[in-house]
């Protein structure tokens, strides 16, 4: 434990943005910071901790955001995929709000909100989910509404508003706080910010649509366009984070920005995220600055570390108490030495019981038991994952795969929380954003 932060009740302000990759950061790409695409971003991050290969668990929002949140894989309990957080699985803020915190979470995505009870041990919990009656008004009608609103309106709140409902928020929370901001500006469809704003909605949902069906039907002029929109919408995103942070008390704030995942953008022949275990999927960008007067900043950590070691890692920083087990490891030792070491074998993510990949050592095995394909990539001289050397490397491979075999065994659960059956304007929502066919 790092004695000198847990002497002091720090606020604490978790910033995710939804599938942002990395290597779309200047902080992690020279091309992208003579694009001068994250300007404040890159400046802020200078005095902070940046962690160059941080892996989420998943490809998918909700089993990722289980793991960042609870520091358990998403399989441990059976709750992931359109089912409801498990009673079993203990949240972050259920850990802060238990010790004194006052807890608060924003964000815009269906599969993070009340619905699924991710609003568990908040004591605010806004995520701008406003349902109609269907007792009350036509369902075929609401359909219609519901379709026509995901591309006029856009199926998520933007930036400007979530900072507005932030901002407002701050006077009435007292320190110490715990807050969780996501943000999903990068998400698909694309948006780019140039020109007539309601022509740009329509061919962003048009282009995503199409991407996600008929990714080989993409031609290099529109696949171009989707990688500047989400370039844009970094950048859009870029100085309402600066906002948002000039906004807190940064003397007396860890604050983290991290991501739940990232997106291929044509790689593979494949757009968007919730299909694929590839790189530009897996490594998302994790900076945490903590106050100034800590002493604890201006490092680039290049040990690989976990999604699902976040919490164990601020419970263990600000010295929080909890019963709650982790299969998270803190990586507080690579603040400060002193620490307990960090050591991490293996890098286990999911998409589902039989889909999953392992990472060590620079090598990385995908498998898929229900296609039964398999991939071995050297990610440190193929990080494009371009050349499959499974049949190659049997030996190197199998012993990968001796790994997913027990962190399957390990993780196993025979519960499941019931599914959510959603409304009609949830599902033309989900639609939108490309999760729902």
């Amino acid at each position: 434990m790092i004695n000198s932060l847990s002497t002091t009740r720090h606020n604490v302000l978790l910033v995710t943005v939804d599938s942002l990759r990395a290597d779309y950061l200047g902080m992690y790409s020279p091309e992208i910071q003579r694009e001068d695409i994250s300007p404040n971003i890159d400046q802020w991050a200078k005095g902070g901790l940046i962690f160059s290969r941080a892996i989420t668990q998943s490809s998918h929002t909700s089993p990722a955001f289980l793991a960042i949140l609870s520091g358990n894989y998403a399989s441990k309990y059976g709750d992931w995929f359109n089912r409801p957080v498990s009673n079993k699985r203990m949240l972050l803020s259920e850990i802060f709000k238990s010790n004194g915190y006052n807890t608060c979470g924003i964000n815009s995505n269906p599969y993070i909100s009340h619905l699924y009870h991710f609003d568990k041990g908040f004591d605010l919990f806004i995520d701008n989910i406003h349902l109609h009656s269907e007792k009350t008004v036509n369902r075929k009608l609401l359909g219609v509404m519901a379709k026509i609103k995901a591309v006029i309106k856009q199926p998520y709140e933007n930036a400007e508003h979530i900072n507005n409902q932030v901002i407002s928020m701050l006077p009435k929370l007292s320190s110490p706080y715990f807050i969780w901001v996501h943000y999903m500006d990068v998400h698909g469809p694309y948006l780019s910010r140039k020109g007539w704003g309601l022509r740009n909605r329509i061919t962003a949902a048009y282009l995503w649509k199409k991407a996600l069906q008929s990714p080989q039907s993409i031609t290099d002029r529109e696949r171009q366009r989707l990688i500047d929109s989400y370039k844009e919408g970094i950048h859009y995103l870029d100085r309402h984070i600066k906002e948002l942070i000039a906004n807190i008390d940064q003397a007396n704030t860890i604050v983290i920005l991290t991501a739940d995942h990232g997106d291929l953008l044509g790689e593979h022949n494949v757009f968007g995220h919730s299909s694929t275990l590839y790189e530009g999927v897996l490594h998302v960008p994790l900076i945490i600055k903590l106050p100034s007067k800590l002493q604890y900043g201006g490092k680039n950590i290049t040990q690989p570390v976990r999604s699902v070691d976040l919490t164990p890692t601020l419970t263990d920083l600000l010295g929080l108490k909890t019963e709650a087990s982790f299969y998270g490891q803190s990586f507080a030792s690579l603040i400060q030495e002193n620490s307990c070491p960090y050591y991490c074998e293996v890098i286990i993510s999911e998409l589902s019981r039989k889909f999953l990949s392992a990472e060590k050592d620079g090598w990385k095995l995908i498998v898929n038991y229900k296609t039964n394909n398999k991939e071995l990539y050297n990610i440190e001289n193929d990080v494009s994952e371009t050349n499959n050397i499974y049949l190659d490397n049997l030996s190197l491979a199998n012993k990968l795969e001796a790994f997913i075999a027990d962190h399957v065994r390990k993780n196993k659960s025979n519960e499941e929380t019931p599914a959510i059956e959603h409304s009609k304007e949830i599902k033309e929502r989900l639609k939108a954003l490309g999760y729902m066919d």
